[in-house]
């Protein structure tokens, strides 16, 4: 599968020990992928951090969305969606942003279950793009809050994040609903954070699509790593 991303970092592992909704990290050697193979090929409800397990979506204009619509790019209505392509267990998670739509979120939630306060993560999202409509460049944000309560509740449209890292959809000039390959259409954010993350505290990251006049990209989440040094 040809892949094309802004940057390279090569993170293997397996999925953490989940609890309540979110994962909790186990300490040193702890790795977490989610690739979004779970959710299937055809529509389905979404349950806020239990349908994936810690994963959660919201929108400024809609809130938290009670369906996935599944999508191979043909899609022009705004709203939360499963993409790849058709019949393909290979999914992405993310949203159709439009006017209706808002500013929209998703992320991922953590606990510190390491026994240490003070943690160095390495993390990697990887976005892909699968319908193009958008005249505009449609930039996406990374940003991580530490947090001690509300383990289990939507918090990804409050204040108070930190920047980690941004990247954009590119441009399309065809006015209208294209089919594109996501998976040769990928960018990711990546890097290492140096994070005061006291033992069981959480830790929640969110990418935000912000929403911009004619930059209607269907992007999704493709995949999420994560893993600790102590």
């Amino acid at each position: 599968m040809k892949k094309k991303l802004i940057a390279v970092l090569c993170l293997s592992g397996v999925a953490g020990m989940v609890s309540g909704n979110y994962i909790n990290m186990t300490g040193k050697g702890f790795s977490y992928t989610e690739d979004f193979s779970s959710l299937g090929v055809v529509a389905s409800g979404w349950n806020d951090g239990i349908t994936v397990r810690g994963v959660y979506m919201i929108s400024s204009s809609v809130g938290i969305p009670e369906r996935l619509g599944v999508s191979y790019g043909q899609h022009s209505t705004g709203g939360a969606y499963h993409m790849g392509k058709e019949g393909s267990k290979d999914r992405a998670l993310g949203w159709l942003t439009t006017s209706g739509i808002g500013q929209s979120y998703i992320g991922v939630r953590f606990r510190n279950q390491t026994g240490k306060d003070d943690l160095t993560l390495k993390y990697k999202f990887v976005l892909e793009q699968w319908g193009a409509r958008n005249d505009n460049p449609e930039t996406f944000v990374l940003q991580y809050k530490i947090h001690s309560t509300n383990g289990t509740e939507n918090n990804l449209n409050s204040k108070s994040w930190t920047d980690l890292g941004s990247a954009k959809a590119p441009a399309d000039s065809s006015n209208s609903e294209r089919y594109i390959d996501g998976n040769s259409n990928q960018f990711a954010i990546e890097g290492s954070v140096n994070v005061q993350l006291r033992n069981n505290q959480f830790i929640t990251f969110r990418i935000i699509d912000k929403y911009i006049s004619k930059g209607n990209a269907m992007v999704g989440l493709d995949s999420i790593t994560l893993s600790v040094e102590l």
